[in-house]
């Protein structure tokens, strides 16, 4: 008697997302790095005040260590939501 094996379904992938820093998609952010941009730039005081939020030691509670931040470019209309 050989066991029962259970049913395979087969399962499709349908889409896959990524945000890039200061790129509207992979073609350009692969660009912005063979030409060597700094894509990491300061938290704009419209967005927090870093130093309300910043720690040079990593162990602090509550705080972070960085200053610098990536921010994903503006949505486009072919992203959901």
């Amino acid at each position: 008697m050989t066991p029962k094996m259970p049913p395979q379904v087969p399962v499709a992938v349908v889409g896959i997302g990524a945000l890039f820093p200061a790129s509207t998609g992979p073609a350009q952010f692969w660009c912005n790095v063979r030409e060597g941009r700094d894509l990491i730039t300061d938290v704009p005081s419209t967005h927090w005040l870093a130093e309300d939020y910043y720690d040079p030691d990593p162990a602090a509670a509550d705080k972070t260590y960085c200053r610098r931040v990536w921010w994903a470019a503006a949505r486009s209309a072919a992203w959901p939501g």
